[in-house]
């Protein structure tokens, strides 16, 4: 089954790309993982710069509410 996703940077918890697994995953708070099938070991580089600019993504997008209200 292939789909899509559609989540605010809110529910997310982290970028992971464990050591052995096949692909990333976003792990939401509620503790559900939620593969990321772009982003593969076969990739090699490529993966990893794609899970680098998520996590600066999810960095900034959950960094920001906070420095707005300082």
């Amino acid at each position: 089954m292939v789909g899509s996703w559609d989540l605010p940077w809110d529910v997310v918890r982290s970028v992971r790309f464990d050591r052995g697994s096949a692909w990333a995953s976003v792990e939401l708070h509620d503790d559900e993982l939620i593969p990321v099938l772009a982003l593969q070991v076969v990739d090699k580089e490529h993966a990893v710069d794609g899970v680098r600019a998520l996590r600066a993504l999810h960095s900034s997008a959950t960094l920001a509410p906070a420095a707005e209200t300082a």
